[in-house]
């Protein structure tokens, strides 16, 4: 198994500077200015605004911090902010832990969700399998459970498998973890407890705005602003008169939306914002077109066993696929996707002897990336637009909007002059066919059927 890596996005703390909140919005203040809160964010102003102000950009809106997007970036909306912000597309979603686990948190930072208790003790193998299986988890890494227990998610007395890779290949041994804080290893066949772990996507949470160096907000009522008095911001009752309005995001000057369609993101390409779906914006792309990243299979044990794309032959095209913890469990297919040979007895089961198509239909293949490989309706095809068709309805491609939709059927009134017309030099007489008749039409007026007389 390839080591994963995971990135994490700079802290906040009480030496920041007010400006990167995600609900504040301003470059450089001067003496006097003040922050004013709209409603929904804090912004720049000085202590009268005139009104009826032009908007011009989508970052004039008073819901909107977007004065810097990268190529690229979607408009996405923050609950905790009220404000629409550009974000990164692998960063749209927001990150919680599901039920039966914990969530690892220091810092504004999220490393991830820990199950709150351990499973029942298990091989390690089985242990990556119940993972994966039941929460689409893997086994944490020796550093997260032992920030875990740090943070006394993980108790002391634990000894638990990990993720780590302290594989050795002459005994078969597995790393785990032991409440004195060492790394260690075991024999795979043992057992042990284990705790499942979903890594974070990313997502930080903000710090408040009191936490902050060169912020006071003591004393802070309703409809109080921030006014900065040339060292700090500080409250104040100023009264900050508003704006105008805007009502739909297509006014603003530099949004175009076309044709928007539920679930539709907005993307900045380089000069606008314009409205794109899903399949427009993220990349459903795996490591090679149309194999998957993963599959799985029953063995002859009876146990789900998880093989993950390993290896490709480049002679021959053959791919292989292996169990995560040993070369000795593996399954290799030809370049037409059709099973060719396995290692490990155990492996010697129709199930997982499959060919690559049917492991899709069979719901057994996955992608990392993206959805399942294979769209489960035509409506996940990124130039198919088919969410609600009718009854009858055929697709037909437009080249005015570049993609294929529903379209009404084609009736006999719909087809010009065109036609199909049967006819013979010989005629029948009644409802069956006489000698030297073959190739006549008639009709058998019992059957109600058409029919064309053999030489028989």
């Amino acid at each position: 198994m390839e080591a994963q890596s995971y990135s994490f996005k700079g802290l906040v703390d009480d030496s920041s500077n007010l400006s990167i909140l995600n609900d504040v919005t301003y470059t450089t203040p001067s003496t006097n200015d003040i922050l004013a809160w709209d409603g929904s964010n804090w912004v720049v102003s000085q202590t009268t605004v005139a009104t009826g102000s032009t908007i011009n950009t989508l970052n004039d809106v008073g819901d909107v911090n977007a004065s810097s997007p990268g190529d690229g970036q979607l408009l996405s909306y923050n609950t905790s902010t009220s404000k629409w912000v550009p974000t990164n597309a692998q960063s749209a979603s927001t990150f919680s832990c599901p039920s039966g686990f914990t969530l690892i948190q220091n810092q504004g930072q999220t490393l991830g969700c820990i199950q709150s208790n351990h499973n029942s003790s298990a091989t390690c193998n089985d242990a990556i399998s119940a993972c994966w299986s039941n929460y689409g988890a893997r086994l944490p890494l020796y550093t997260e459970v032992y920030i875990a227990h740090a943070e006394s998610i993980v108790p002391t007395g634990a000894t638990l498998w990990t993720g780590s890779a302290q594989y050795s290949h002459s005994d078969r041994r597995c790393g785990s973890f032991r409440s004195t804080a060492e790394p260690t290893s075991g024999i795979h066949t043992t057992s042990a407890h284990y705790r499942c772990f979903i890594p974070a996507t990313g997502q930080i949470s903000m710090t408040t705005i009191a936490a902050l160096s060169d912020v006071s907000t003591t004393g802070a009522t309703t409809n109080d602003i921030l006014a900065f008095d040339g060292t700090n911001w500080v409250v104040s009752q100023t009264t900050v008169a508003t704006g105008s309005t805007i009502n739909e995001v297509n006014d603003i000057g530099d949004v175009t939306i076309t044709s928007a369609s539920t679930g539709d993101l907005l993307s900045w390409n380089g000069t606008a914002w314009v409205n794109q779906t899903v399949t427009d914006t993220v990349s459903t792309t795996t490591i090679s077109a149309g194999w998957p990243d993963a599959i799985r299979c029953v063995a002859s044990s009876g146990d789900t066993v998880h093989l993950f794309r390993s290896w490709d032959n480049a002679s021959n095209g053959d791919k292989t696929y292996r169990y995560p913890e040993t070369s000795y469990h593996q399954i290799t297919f030809n370049s037409s996707q059709v099973y060719s040979s396995h290692v490990a007895t155990i492996l010697n089961t129709t199930s997982c002897q499959r060919s690559i198509s049917q492991f899709y239909t069979d719901g057994d293949a996955f992608n990392f990336i993206g959805n399942n490989g294979a769209s489960t309706n035509l409506a996940e095809i990124g130039d198919v637009s088919a969410t609600s068709p009718s009854d009858a309805q055929i697709l037909a491609y437009s080249s005015t909007n570049s993609r294929w939709e529903p379209a009404e059927t084609v009736s006999t009134t719909s087809v010009s002059t065109n036609y199909v017309k049967l006819n013979t030099s010989t005629n029948v007489d009644g409802d069956a066919c006489s000698f030297g008749q073959h190739g006549a039409l008639f009709y058998n007026s019992s059957t109600k059927e058409f029919l064309i007389c053999s030489e028989d």
